[in-house]
């Protein structure tokens, strides 16, 4: 038990010392504070080792420390976005007037239509980092606890809290999942709604035009 905290402090200590990268001191912070929710969780993960009827039982004591360990891998991963919150990238002032510059002139060149493609949205989206705490911490963590309480009849206090509060997690992961997709789906249908009002108001426009230009037409042929 003493191993795997030391492990997690350190993982924990050593992003915060490290240079911070193209993120902002308060994602930092917010992502450290995650780190900490997450190693919380791991490390009681690994307190039903206490319980005389889960020590016994071998294939329960790999399973769990497989799940500790393919949790630890989530720490390396930049998509890291848990817990309902979300790191984007906070560049300073000039790097951004830097790179508008250099957009605007790349513009002035050239002007290809600017289209993304469905993986470069689900990329710079919050899904990716739904799925990896979905698949890494919250779903392995659940269905390990439930084993212990159900099979082995684990009933303290903190591990039923654990099981309902991955349970809740899951259950508040799925539904912003959910509200994702609703909101891009309306997105989507309010651009073609706003394409389709444009075109219809650009019409009458041109069909003011052509009989403006006809008008003057006749009006020249008539002074002639």
């Amino acid at each position: 038990m003493a191993i795997e905290v030391t492990f997690l402090m350190i993982i924990i200590i050593g992003r915060w010392l490290l240079p911070k990268g193209k993120i902002s001191r308060s994602a930092l912070s917010q992502l450290l504070l995650v780190y900490l929710s997450l190693a919380s969780d791991m490390i009681d993960l690994l307190s039903i080792f206490q319980e005389d009827k889960v020590i016994i039982d071998t294939e329960m004591i790999y399973s769990t420390l497989a799940v500790f360990s393919w949790s630890t891998f989530q720490f390396s991963l930049t998509l890291v976005a848990s817990r309902g919150r979300t790191f984007r990238i906070e560049s300073d002032n000039q790097s951004e007037n830097i790179q508008l510059t250099s957009k605007k002139q790349k513009n002035r060149r050239s002007n290809p239509p600017k289209i993304k493609s469905t993986c470069q949205k689900l990329a710079s989206s919050e899904l990716p980092s739904i799925f990896i705490t979905i698949l890494m911490q919250d779903l392995p963590f659940l269905i390990i606890r439930l084993i212990a309480v159900i099979h082995f009849k684990v009933h303290s206090y903190t591990t039923i809290f654990f099981t309902c509060k991955n349970l809740i997690i899951l259950l508040l992961q799925f539904y912003r999942l959910w509200s994702i997709c609703i909101e891009h789906i309306d997105q989507n249908e309010q651009i073609d709604f706003d394409k389709r009002s444009s075109t219809r108001r650009s019409l009458p426009i041109t069909d003011l035009s052509n009989t403006q230009l006809i008008l003057h037409d006749n009006r020249m042929n008539q002074i002639a």
